[in-house]
């Protein structure tokens, strides 16, 4: 499948002003009185450390949300885009310079109770829905992405580094730059439940990983794992 749903260059060429874009990709079409708000919450609490800063964050960020559960950890400065579409459970986790970017209407960022997020993952968004179930943890400084869906069960151990791919870009014409070509996903990616992802594993777009199964660091996932199994390699293969 080809889109162009979600692209930085489609978002940039929507008329209006240089404001006006920042506002749709911020808090999406709800007015300036809301991207007001967007921006003082951030700015007056967002790098304030210590309990002090999680205190008034957890206080509040739930203004912006659609849905934000008890006990939620927001660390210092994450950043959320069209936060409307964002529900956060009960007692989730939120490192620091965690983002949330949903792109587009239509497309939401779920996170189960007690999820754990590691400090600098993205979350990109730019369609169909991400899950994150209950009592998952997700490393550091990895990225997660969704064009047509993503979900990811619960007891989940994704480690550091780790991608997964939501999306990525057409390569047939020579003459045009790749980020220039259209979005390209093969389908919606699942993890099943109690699935273990070592550091810097990379899981292509559409791919299915079943309950239990067992990814090694380092592997490159270019095909679904069977329940149970236990895969390693470029790419990864049973072991």
């Amino acid at each position: 499948m080809e889109e162009d749903i979600g692209s930085i260059q489609s978002q940039l060429a929507r008329p209006g002003s240089a404001l006006h874009k920042y506002r749709l990709a911020t808090v999406g079409d709800r007015g300036y009185l809301r991207l007001a708000l967007y921006e003082l919450l951030l700015l007056a609490t967002g790098s304030i450390p210590g309990a002090a800063g999680i205190g008034l964050r957890r206080l509040c960020y739930p203004l912006l949300f659609r849905h934000v559960g008890r006990s939620v950890v927001f660390g210092l400065d994450c950043s959320f885009r069209r936060p409307h579409c964002i529900e956060l459970g009960d007692n989730v986790s939120l490192g620091a310079r965690v983002a949330l970017d949903v792109k587009e209407e239509g497309a939401a960022i779920i996170l189960g109770s007690k999820v754990t997020v590691g400090d600098t993952t993205i979350f990109s968004c730019p369609g169909g829905r991400m899950s994150i179930g209950e009592d998952t943890v997700i490393g550091r400084y990895s990225r997660l992405g969704s064009l047509m869906g993503l979900t990811i069960g619960r007891g989940c151990t994704i480690g550091d580094y780790t991608y997964i791919v939501g999306a990525g870009h057409a390569s047939d014409s020579l003459e045009r730059p790749i980020i220039e070509q259209p979005t390209t996903c093969k389908g919606p990616s699942s993890i099943g439940d109690r699935v273990t992802i070592g550091d810097r594993v990379t899981i292509l777009d559409g791919v299915i990983i079943g309950n239990g199964a067992r990814v090694e660091s380092g592997s490159l996932v270019v095909r679904d794992v069977q329940p149970g199994s236990r895969v390693a390699g470029v790419p990864a293969r049973l072991c």
